[in-house]
């Protein structure tokens, strides 16, 4: 019981009070702990190469408890905050929310931390982000989940670090993830072209561009998964909020992607923002979960 208060940071009993039913340990060591819901949850698991127990370099997992369908497709998700804040699990971002609502579809959901801004620049973060799938390729069997049916997912900016990901495969081949692992990506309000992100506003910019960008538009330019968008590019699912009116580079994204005969779809949330989109997941009824669940059970890997 001592291990298990180590990792989690709470005493046996609290987790129960909360709705956790059991406990125990993974075929990996690690430490799980199934609720109420039908759900298991393994939080803040290290995924440096290196070993280093940084919690800006952490992961958290929630997995369907019965595994009699398995191997199960997977989603790695990335959270937004302006490249400079948040967390995983942040309430304000509602990451958990989607990701519990994605397992309670059937999904293997991966939460992801990355080191912020400006201590750490977009480099830095996609390149975290790219240690973490690869991490989950070749752990992500452990836990019932598919090495080669992984789609890759992120609310704002966390949506742009992925999308990096997938449009400039240069990362995750870096990493030793095999291209064909990466069966979709799924941007939830995602910056797809910082160029036209930083034109919004001279705040905009200040606050967040140039700590995770710079000043020069030329980094801007490559750092924007819009600028390498091509054939090779996995299928790709574009959410935004019917009130979101933050200039997101997202129809030069598609744009570049249809005409390179890349399989696109996208969806338009009504009546939320950049924001709310994330927030209102646990909502009967909001279609968010059902969306991009449907969205991974249809793509499929290339070989």
């Amino acid at each position: 019981m001592g291990r298990i208060r180590a990792f989690f940071g709470v005493e046996a009993h609290d987790l129960v009070e909360r709705g956790y039913l059991a406990m125990f340990a993974g075929a990996d060591g690690f430490a799980q702990v199934a609720d109420e819901h039908g759900l298991t949850h393994l939080d803040d698991i290290p995924y440096s190469k290196d070993g280093t127990r940084d919690p800006l370099r952490t992961l958290d997992i929630v997995r369907p408890t019965s595994l009699e369908n398995a191997p199960l497709p997977v989603v790695v998700f990335a959270h937004g905050g302006g490249w400079r804040s948040a967390d995983k699990r942040d309430g304000t971002h509602a990451n958990d929310g989607l990701c519990t609502a994605l397992a309670k579809r059937g999904i293997i959901a991966v939460s992801a931390n990355y080191r912020l801004a400006p201590a750490a620049n977009w480099q830095v973060q996609v390149r975290d982000l790219a240690t973490a799938v690869a991490w989950v390729h070749d752990h992500i069997q452990h836990h019932g989940g598919d090495p080669q049916r992984i789609v890759l997912a992120g609310h704002s900016a966390g949506a742009h670090l992925t999308g990096l990901l997938a449009m400039d495969q240069t990362y995750l081949a870096d990493a030793g993830v095999p291209r064909n692992a990466i069966c979709g990506y799924v941007s939830v309000a995602g910056v797809a072209d910082v160029a036209s992100f930083a034109a919004s506003s001279p705040t905009v910019r200040r606050l967040w561009v140039v700590p995770a960008f710079g000043r020069d538009p030329d980094d801007w330019r490559q750092a924007s998964p819009s600028e390498h968008a091509s054939a090779a590019a996995p299928p790709t699912l574009v959410v935004t909020g019917e009130r979101d009116h933050i200039p997101l580079g997202t129809e030069r994204l598609t744009g570049k992607l249809i005409a390179a005969w890349v399989t696109v779809k996208t969806e338009t949330i009504p009546d939320v923002d950049h924001y709310s989109i994330l927030g209102r997941v646990a909502e009967e009824g909001y279609p968010l979960a059902d969306v991009v669940s449907a969205f991974v059970r249809e793509v499929t890997c290339s070989t």
